[in-house]
């Protein structure tokens, strides 16, 4: 009965401490007993910046990238060491050092305005829809070449580019995640590098023979660049020698010249109008702010700070 009594009691124990150390779901790793979360990384907290950028993103609509799988490990690190040092840091009193003590405030002063600007002034810099639609409009800045969305591996050899056939053979192209990066191949931005290319073969020609030094690398791109241009969605090129190199490519879709679709660039117009107007509604804030203020510049202690 003993022995039954306490294997229970064992099992409940193993129970419970499983459970016990489960994180939370946001919880990406401890050091000595403190949580690093995801927000801590996604938050700009990590980056020498500072955490106010963050911010400034989230409400302006600016465009940030997602982190890649390399990207998020680095940060994770850069995050563990910070951490280590604010321990150590402690440690030897920098909590109440006199420095950091006027840092923070200055920092404090500086977040305080851009959340001012960011949180406050930035709701009138929102523009309406009919803002964002005639902005496209009227500009062109949102054409684009033709050009190919594709995913590009190199290789070292024609050998280790069957293995790399296989594998993004398997992608499913209409969500192609897994740390694929999408790659634009703009045609004519292609052939014109490829004509250069060229062209510094030819200056850099041997004299001896008259043979290039640069080998047929324009021709090889070029190569490439007609077997893309013709692939149809799915379609896996190569291995295609490139220069001292191979690649092989997977197309994602062919993308016409034309103009980008309103609902594609909707967001983007938007986020480039509000800081647009963000930019005017600062400056007009302070020129309003500097004629109902009472400002005494001392010329003398000014230059005496500033002199050699």
């Amino acid at each position: 009965m003993n022995k039954i009594r306490v294997a229970l009691l064992l099992s409940i124990l193993v129970v419970f401490s499983v459970f016990a150390q489960t994180p939370a779901e946001n919880v990406v790793a401890t050091v000595n007993g403190e949580d690093i979360t995801i927000e801590d990384l996604t938050s700009g907290q990590v980056s020498e910046k500072g955490f106010s950028d963050a911010f400034m993103d989230q409400n302006s609509r600016s465009r940030r990238h997602k982190a890649n799988a390399d990207q998020a490990d680095w940060l994770l690190e850069e995050a563990i060491n910070r951490s280590l040092m604010l321990t150590e840091a402690k440690k030897v009193g920098m909590a109440e050092d006199s420095d950091v003590a006027e840092a923070v405030a200055a920092f404090k002063k500086a977040v305080m305005v851009d959340m001012y600007v960011n949180k406050v002034l930035i709701l009138e810099a929102k523009p309406t829809e009919e803002e964002i639609l005639a902005e496209y409009e009227q500009t062109s800045r949102y054409n684009q070449q033709a050009h190919a969305e594709v995913i590009r591996r190199w290789v070292q050899s024609e050998e280790e580019a069957q293995a790399i056939i296989a594998e993004i053979g398997k992608v499913d192209i209409q969500n192609p995640d897994g740390g694929y990066n999408i790659d634009h191949f703009y045609y004519q931005e292609y052939e014109k590098e490829a004509r250069q290319r060229d062209g510094v073969r030819s200056a850099d020609s041997d004299t001896k023979n008259g043979s290039s030094r640069g080998g047929n690398e324009s021709d090889q791109k070029m190569e490439l660049m007609e077997l893309v241009k013709v692939a149809k969605t799915g379609d896996i090129i190569g291995p295609v020698q490139q220069g001292q190199s191979w690649v092989v490519v997977r197309v994602v879709r062919q993308v016409p010249e034309g103009k980008r679709s309103f609902e594609e660039v909707s967001d983007e117009i938007e986020g480039y109008l509000t800081q647009q107007n963000l930019r005017e509604l600062q400056q007009k804030k302070q020129e309003e702010l500097r004629k109902s203020a009472t400002v005494t510049v001392y010329n003398e202690n000014l230059n005496k700070a500033f002199s050699e």
